[in-house]
């Protein structure tokens, strides 16, 4: 079976592991990183990472952009800031490269 993580700098995240995701607070992007891959290495196939934290972590993401697994994603912080915009454009990338489609709504192109 595959496991799925969360990654974050909230004690919030740790509801999802009420739904059966392996979470992680970190408090730092170097210890996110360090957690990064040492999450790859054990084979887990997603990884999702707070908008807080992915941010500041390219290329910890870009050194497995091109791999099937992990898939990394960013997910909204959960009391986002104003203005935070960063997880919803990187979900939809991810989005339409595994469907070939773009199926989210921009409001601004209407």
């Amino acid at each position: 079976m595959h496991r799925i993580a969360i990654i974050g700098i909230d004690d919030n995240i740790k509801a999802f592991a009420m739904c059966g995701l392996d979470a992680f607070v970190v408090e730092d992007e170097a210890q996110a990183q360090k957690l990064i891959d040492r999450l790859a290495s054990q084979k887990f196939a997603i990884i999702f990472v707070t908008e807080s934290i992915i941010k500041k972590i390219p290329n910890a993401i870009s050194k497995y952009k091109h791999s099937a697994t992990p898939a990394i994603t960013s997910i909204p912080d959960l009391f986002p800031k104003k203005g935070q915009s960063f997880a919803s454009e990187i979900l939809s990338i991810n989005v339409k490269k595994a469907t070939g489609s773009d199926i989210f709504i921009n409001d601004s192109e209407d």
